[in-house]
């Protein structure tokens, strides 16, 4: 018993290694998932009609002073007006802005004010300095993700999209839809290219290549767009597998080693079993013949004593040198 234990700590503790990345992945996916429902309950109500249309007035004006040059610039983490906008709870100190969808890849993040650490390490953050996410004639926003972190998804799939593919903003319970028509991989220094182009609603999104190197900036770039057609979103869920596979690939692996281990044991204690009745019974049938030998009379005449050399003495004739 003790070896099936051993066993099956030995293989729970290597399954739970080779998953962790799955299973830390599908938790904070989860967790990503519940902050996205409750912004979305938040900002969908009636209640809130008239706080969206402020944040949208707001944000719109902001991009249009913006463009004007006329808006003074600090940093992401100062800027307490940048900070405020788009801010859907203004007594709350989440920096949330809304949601971003890519059909594509299958894929649903929040997106925060800024690209701090620790915005970036659940999430994606706009780019401070670029067009607020609300669209309008003469806007560029960008939103930036990691690529390749473990344990969480991110834009680790977004060099999947394809020129022609769809994503989504959602902010202030409005679903905005672009097309990408430009995908580049630029060096760092080239986001200050990210700037409005003419009268176009862009969006960009932006991850750093290849991973484990990060020194150049994948953009992908989508134009304003109406809904994509139904086939584009054929199979979206927007958190990939939510079933926990992990779990029940654990949960199975586990079991299976411990069921094999327990027959493993029951085949040697019936094969035992088996053996231990028949060597008792040859015992006891060994213990009787020898029993029943000891009490013969012939046993009886081989163990009774005899005079010392008395098989080795000589008769009289032969000690005479005559014939017996």
């Amino acid at each position: 018993m003790k070896r099936i234990v051993t066993l099956v700590a030995g293989i729970s503790l290597a399954a739970a290694v080779g998953l962790y990345p799955s299973a830390a992945q599908y938790f904070t996916n989860m967790s990503l998932r519940r902050e996205i429902n409750s912004y979305v309950a938040q900002v969908a109500n009636p209640v809130a009609a008239e706080r969206n249309n402020e944040l949208l007035t707001a944000a719109r004006e902001y991009n249009r002073r913006l463009n004007e040059g006329t808006l003074r610039l600090t940093d992401e983490v100062t800027d307490t007006y940048y900070r405020s906008l788009l801010q859907a709870d203004s007594s709350a100190s989440s920096l949330l802005m809304g949601y971003l969808e890519v059909p594509a890849i299958n894929l649903r993040l929040p997106f925060y004010h800024g690209t701090t650490d620790e915005v970036l390490q659940f999430g994606a953050g706009h780019i401070y300095g670029s067009s607020l996410p609300v669209g309008g004639p003469g806007t560029h926003a960008a939103l930036s993700a990691h690529n390749g972190m473990p344990g969480v998804t991110l834009f680790t799939k977004l060099p999947k999209v394809e020129i022609g593919d769809y994503f989504s903003i959602y902010v202030a319970d409005q679903t905005i839809w672009y097309q990408v028509f430009r995908i580049d991989e630029v060096s760092p220094e080239a986001l200050d290219a990210i700037v409005p182009e003419g009268d176009s609603d862009l969006v960009t999104l932006v991850t750093c290549v290849p991973v484990g190197v990060n020194n150049r900036r994948l953009l992908v770039t989508g134009q304003r767009s109406g809904p994509p057609p139904q086939e584009a979103l054929a199979g979206f869920g927007g958190w990939g597998a939510m079933v926990p596979w992990w779990a029940i690939y654990f949960v199975g692996t586990v079991g299976s080693t411990y069921l094999l281990g327990r027959f493993a044991l029951f085949r040697k204690d019936y094969a035992t079993a088996l053996v231990e009745p028949a060597v008792a019974g040859a015992s006891a049938s060994d213990a009787a013949a020898v029993a029943q030998v000891e009490t013969s009379p012939a046993a009886a005449d081989l163990t009774e004593a005899q005079p010392r050399g008395r098989h080795l003495r000589m008769p009289d004739a032969q000690k005479d040198g005559t014939d017996a």
